[in-house]
């Protein structure tokens, strides 16, 4: 994996000079196709990390979300010790959370997502199970009268969102825009682009995998609705104004972590990973 460290909220998908460069061995331990991309998608969304000697991250959602918390939980059991419990948060929210344990395998991620102990953007390559998981971590829905989502990414600096955006049309020639929040930017999917959204995330989103109470998911209506796409994520999505809010990436006492309720969707674990040109390194 190589890092850009530039300043510039310009992005073009190239190194420039003074960029720092970071390189990354994907060789370390046995991690999976489907592990690595479910970290990757993580560590764009919810996900934390912490790292002494080695690194672990830590996966916390609201507690409406225990069906997807223990889909996580399935998919990367052989690096966890303890299963998912619940835990009373700051404000009175409920969370849902299981740590991994300290590993060599996590380290080169987080080298790479928190060079400097902040959570940023490294040069990457996303697959669909990674872009499922980021989706479904920090997807949104602009609202009700209009199919555009947002990927909220306000916790990054503008040229780490640039990135994201020109991984977007680069890895599944999707062409977000970007739009200025008070609190940050986020990666806007017009309706235009939504289709093409759903023909990439679709096969890793199972709605069998989540409650029946759980199915009036707006974001699930509005891609349900195309008449091309059948992106199914389950789950209680927030209103618009409350994922544009509390919904939204801050920082905390823990690196990288978020503040305020997660609210995903439910993901299919038998998803084939997939290897996409360019960069070598973390691959998802």
């Amino acid at each position: 994996m190589v890092e850009t460290a530039s300043g510039d909220p310009a992005y073009n998908g190239g190194l420039r000079s003074g960029d720092q460069v970071i390189a990354v061995d994907n060789t370390v331990g046995s991690l999976s196709d489907e592990q690595r991309s479910l970290i990757m998608g993580t560590l764009l969304g919810d996900g934390a990390m912490r790292c002494k000697a080695n690194a672990l991250i830590e996966i916390n959602h609201s507690a409406e979300q225990r069906e997807y918390v223990d889909w996580k939980y399935q998919q990367l059991s052989t690096l966890v010790s303890t299963p998912p419990k619940l835990r009373s948060g700051n404000g009175g929210r409920l969370a849902y959370r299981f740590t991994t344990r300290s590993l060599p395998e996590l380290t080169p991620f987080y080298r790479a997502f928190y060079p400097e102990g902040r959570k940023v953007v490294p040069q990457i390559e996303l697959t669909p199970l990674a872009m499922a998981v980021w989706f479904m971590d920090d997807g949104s829905r602009k609202s009700h009268a209009c199919r555009g989502l947002y990927l909220n990414t306000q916790a990054f600096r503008p040229d780490e969102v640039a990135k994201l955006q020109w991984c977007l049309e680069r890895d599944f020639s999707i062409r977000p825009s970007i739009r200025l929040q008070r609190d940050g930017q986020q990666i806007y999917v017009p309706s235009s682009e939504v289709d093409r959204l759903a023909e990439v995330v679709d096969p890793h989103i199972d709605p069998g995998k989540c409650a029946t109470s759980c199915r009036t998911n707006r974001v699930a209506q509005t891609v349900t609705e195309a008449p091309k796409g059948s992106l199914k994520p389950v789950g209680n999505r927030l209103s618009s104004a409350r994922a544009q809010g509390s919904l939204t990436a801050r920082q905390t006492c823990r690196a990288g972590a978020k503040a305020g309720p997660s609210d995903p969707a439910v993901a299919r674990g038998s998803a084939v990973a997939q290897r996409l040109k360019g960069t070598p390194g973390i691959t998802g």
